[in-house]
């Protein structure tokens, strides 16, 4: 939220965005209290299931985190969507085994939203859809128990049959020509 124009204090707050900024995102699957949850790459954050996520800042200053409200524009704080021409698989596929397969999603940011150089970051997040890569024929069981294990978020869950983490992008893009990205501002300045 973002205070209305004016210096009062006492003004009435208004959100950045009416609609949700949609764009998508990469998690890694982890295991909660025997559940499969989605978490994120690089900061030790589950995202719940039936509920938004909060961003916060994990930037610590001494023993304390920074203390500023998420997305700050002088931070690198938030939650993250970007555009699915900008997923860099090579660099996923370079993660550790423990972190693989990785599952992409498209995901609504709202409340805050900060564009960024490759995409958003927001205050709040929840996935829209989420796919689970099947890689190889080896590999469509265990995407079938992860997509199973996923469908406590409430959202489609779909498997995404390919031969390699490289092709997972442009499987993607031949379903969602246009990248399937929404932002309400730019949308609606283009109709």
């Amino acid at each position: 939220m973002r205070a209305a124009r004016g210096d009062d204090e006492g003004a009435a707050a208004v959100p950045d965005f009416f609609e949700p900024v949609v764009g998508w995102r990469v998690w890694r699957v982890v295991r909660r209290r025997r559940r499969a949850v989605l978490a994120s790459l690089f900061v030790n954050v589950v995202w719940p299931s039936r509920t938004p996520l909060d961003a916060q800042c994990h930037k610590q200053t001494g023993f304390h985190g920074c203390g500023h409200p998420a997305p700050e524009a002088s931070c690198v704080c938030g939650i993250y969507a970007t555009r699915l021409e900008t997923i860099d698989w090579e660099f996923l596929v370079s993660f550790p085994l423990l972190l693989r397969p990785p599952v992409i999603g498209r995901v609504s940011l709202w409340g805050s939203v900060i564009e960024a150089e490759r995409g958003w970051r927001a205050s709040r997040g929840y996935p829209e859809r989420i796919y689970v890569p099947a890689l190889g024929r080896f590999g469509l069981r265990r995407a079938r128990r992860t997509a199973a294990s996923l469908e406590h978020y409430g959202v489609p869950v779909e498997l995404l049959p390919v031969g390699s983490l490289a092709e997972v992008v442009p499987a993607l893009e031949l379903r969602f020509p246009r990248g399937d990205t929404y932002e309400p501002y730019h949308d609606s300045v283009a109709a």
